[in-house]
Protein backbone atom coordinates (compact mmCIF):
# COMPACT_ATOMS: atom_id res chain seq x y z
CA UNK A 1 0.00 0.00 0.00
CA UNK A 2 1.42 3.36 -1.03
CA UNK A 3 2.34 5.83 1.66
CA UNK A 4 -0.18 8.73 1.83
CA UNK A 5 0.98 12.20 2.75
CA UNK A 6 -1.86 13.26 5.03
CA UNK A 7 -0.11 16.47 6.03
CA UNK A 8 -0.05 17.64 2.40
CA UNK A 9 -3.64 16.52 1.93
CA UNK A 10 -4.70 18.44 5.06
CA UNK A 11 -2.90 21.56 3.74
CA UNK A 12 -4.59 21.22 0.35
CA UNK A 13 -8.03 20.84 1.93
CA UNK A 14 -7.35 23.83 4.20
CA UNK A 15 -6.23 25.88 1.18
CA UNK A 16 -9.46 25.07 -0.67
CA UNK A 17 -11.50 25.90 2.43
CA UNK A 18 -9.61 29.18 2.94
CA UNK A 19 -10.14 30.11 -0.72
CA UNK A 20 -13.89 29.44 -0.42
CA UNK A 21 -14.06 31.55 2.76
CA UNK A 22 -12.10 34.39 1.14
CA UNK A 23 -14.25 34.34 -2.00
CA UNK A 24 -17.43 34.25 0.11
CA UNK A 25 -16.18 37.23 2.14
CA UNK A 26 -15.27 39.09 -1.07
CA UNK A 27 -18.79 38.54 -2.42
CA UNK A 28 -20.33 39.71 0.86
CA UNK A 29 -18.15 42.85 0.84
CA UNK A 30 -19.01 43.63 -2.78
CA UNK A 31 -22.74 43.18 -2.08
CA UNK A 32 -22.51 45.38 1.03
CA UNK A 33 -20.76 48.09 -0.99
CA UNK A 34 -23.40 47.85 -3.71
CA UNK A 35 -26.19 48.05 -1.14
CA UNK A 36 -24.55 51.06 0.56
CA UNK A 37 -24.14 52.95 -2.72
CA UNK A 38 -27.64 52.13 -3.98
CA UNK A 39 -29.27 53.33 -0.72
CA UNK A 40 -27.00 56.32 -0.09
CA UNK A 41 -28.54 59.77 -0.22
CA UNK A 42 -27.38 62.03 -3.01
CA UNK A 43 -24.94 64.80 -2.23
CA UNK A 44 -26.33 68.17 -1.21
CA UNK A 45 -25.15 69.62 -4.52
CA UNK A 46 -26.74 66.86 -6.62
CA UNK A 47 -30.09 67.07 -4.86
CA UNK A 48 -30.08 70.88 -5.06
CA UNK A 49 -29.36 70.64 -8.78
CA UNK A 50 -32.31 68.24 -9.17
CA UNK A 51 -34.57 70.61 -7.20
CA UNK A 52 -33.51 73.51 -9.42
CA UNK A 53 -34.31 71.41 -12.49
CA UNK A 54 -37.75 70.65 -11.01
CA UNK A 55 -38.38 74.39 -10.63
CA UNK A 56 -37.43 74.94 -14.28
CA UNK A 57 -39.56 71.98 -15.39
CA UNK A 58 -42.57 73.36 -13.51
CA UNK A 59 -41.95 76.85 -14.94
CA UNK A 60 -41.75 75.50 -18.48
CA UNK A 61 -45.50 74.70 -18.46
CA UNK A 62 -46.62 78.17 -17.41
CA UNK A 63 -46.67 80.02 -20.74
CA UNK A 64 -48.52 77.21 -22.50
CA UNK A 65 -51.13 77.03 -19.74
CA UNK A 66 -51.58 80.80 -19.61
CA UNK A 67 -52.01 80.85 -23.37
CA UNK A 68 -54.61 78.07 -23.20
CA UNK A 69 -56.47 79.92 -20.46
CA UNK A 70 -56.51 83.12 -22.53
CA UNK A 71 -57.81 81.22 -25.58
CA UNK A 72 -60.50 79.57 -23.47
CA UNK A 73 -61.73 82.87 -22.05
CA UNK A 74 -62.38 84.90 -25.19
CA UNK A 75 -59.42 84.23 -27.43
CA UNK A 76 -57.26 87.13 -26.12
CA UNK A 77 -60.07 89.70 -26.40
CA UNK A 78 -60.71 91.20 -22.99
CA UNK A 79 -64.08 92.66 -23.98
CA UNK A 80 -65.38 89.14 -24.72
CA UNK A 81 -64.09 87.56 -21.53
CA UNK A 82 -67.45 87.75 -19.84
CA UNK A 83 -67.89 85.99 -16.55
CA UNK A 84 -71.04 84.20 -15.42
CA UNK A 85 -72.38 87.38 -13.76
CA UNK A 86 -71.60 89.73 -16.65
CA UNK A 87 -68.24 91.00 -15.45
CA UNK A 88 -64.99 90.38 -17.25
CA UNK A 89 -63.20 87.17 -16.24
CA UNK A 90 -59.80 87.94 -14.77
CA UNK A 91 -56.74 86.47 -16.41
CA UNK A 92 -55.71 83.47 -14.31
CA UNK A 93 -52.06 84.53 -14.17
CA UNK A 94 -51.45 82.97 -10.75
CA UNK A 95 -52.85 79.59 -11.69
CA UNK A 96 -53.55 78.99 -15.36
CA UNK A 97 -55.21 75.60 -15.51
CA UNK A 98 -53.94 72.54 -17.23
CA UNK A 99 -57.46 72.14 -18.53
CA UNK A 100 -58.96 75.64 -18.93
CA UNK A 101 -62.43 75.98 -17.49
CA UNK A 102 -61.71 73.53 -14.67
CA UNK A 103 -60.88 74.32 -11.08
CA UNK A 104 -57.16 74.92 -10.52
CA UNK A 105 -55.09 73.00 -8.02
CA UNK A 106 -51.86 73.39 -6.11
CA UNK A 107 -49.84 72.10 -9.07
CA UNK A 108 -51.19 74.87 -11.30
CA UNK A 109 -50.15 77.44 -8.68
CA UNK A 110 -46.76 75.78 -8.29
CA UNK A 111 -46.08 76.11 -12.00
CA UNK A 112 -47.11 79.76 -12.00
CA UNK A 113 -44.91 80.53 -9.00
CA UNK A 114 -41.99 78.67 -10.55
CA UNK A 115 -42.26 80.84 -13.66
CA UNK A 116 -43.09 84.17 -12.04
CA UNK A 117 -40.62 83.85 -9.16
CA UNK A 118 -38.02 81.53 -10.65
CA UNK A 119 -34.95 83.42 -9.44
CA UNK A 120 -36.34 83.97 -5.95
CA UNK A 121 -37.39 80.34 -5.53
CA UNK A 122 -33.97 79.10 -6.61
CA UNK A 123 -32.23 81.52 -4.26
CA UNK A 124 -34.50 80.32 -1.46
CA UNK A 125 -33.66 76.71 -2.28
CA UNK A 126 -29.92 77.48 -2.21
CA UNK A 127 -30.29 79.11 1.20
CA UNK A 128 -32.45 76.29 2.58
CA UNK A 129 -30.07 73.61 1.33
CA UNK A 130 -27.11 75.45 2.84
CA UNK A 131 -28.84 75.51 6.23
CA UNK A 132 -29.95 71.86 6.17
CA UNK A 133 -28.16 69.17 8.10
CA UNK A 134 -27.18 66.69 5.39
CA UNK A 135 -27.10 62.95 6.06
CA UNK A 136 -23.74 61.24 6.24
CA UNK A 137 -22.66 58.79 3.58
CA UNK A 138 -23.97 60.87 0.68
CA UNK A 139 -22.85 59.62 -2.70
CA UNK A 140 -22.83 61.55 -5.99
CA UNK A 141 -25.76 60.76 -8.26
CA UNK A 142 -23.62 61.31 -11.34
CA UNK A 143 -21.95 58.01 -12.22
CA UNK A 144 -23.85 56.03 -9.60
CA UNK A 145 -25.48 53.70 -12.13
CA UNK A 146 -22.11 52.95 -13.73
CA UNK A 147 -20.58 52.19 -10.32
CA UNK A 148 -23.47 49.85 -9.49
CA UNK A 149 -23.11 48.09 -12.86
CA UNK A 150 -19.37 47.64 -12.25
CA UNK A 151 -20.09 46.14 -8.83
CA UNK A 152 -22.76 43.84 -10.35
CA UNK A 153 -20.15 42.59 -12.82
CA UNK A 154 -17.59 41.98 -10.05
CA UNK A 155 -20.20 40.17 -7.95
CA UNK A 156 -21.23 37.95 -10.88
CA UNK A 157 -17.59 37.06 -11.64
CA UNK A 158 -16.82 36.31 -7.99
CA UNK A 159 -19.95 34.16 -7.67
CA UNK A 160 -19.02 32.28 -10.85
CA UNK A 161 -15.50 31.68 -9.47
CA UNK A 162 -16.96 30.40 -6.20
CA UNK A 163 -19.40 28.10 -7.99
CA UNK A 164 -16.58 26.72 -10.14
CA UNK A 165 -14.42 26.12 -7.06
CA UNK A 166 -17.27 24.33 -5.28
CA UNK A 167 -17.98 22.21 -8.37
CA UNK A 168 -14.34 21.17 -8.62
CA UNK A 169 -14.27 20.35 -4.93
CA UNK A 170 -17.49 18.34 -5.21
CA UNK A 171 -15.96 16.23 -7.99
CA UNK A 172 -13.44 15.00 -5.43
CA UNK A 173 -16.14 14.48 -2.77
CA UNK A 174 -14.81 17.50 -0.87
CA UNK A 175 -17.59 19.52 0.68
CA UNK A 176 -16.77 23.19 1.10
Amino acid sequence: MPELDFASLRKSIAAVSDTVKAKTAQIANLKAERDRISKAPGTREDVLEAAMADVDRAASCYVERLQADLRHHGNYRAEFCAGPHGGRLPVAFAAPRRYPGTKGDVYDTEKALAFLFNVQIKEGLRKAFAEMTWPEGAEPLNGRDERLQALDTKIALAEADLAKLRDEAAKTNLLV
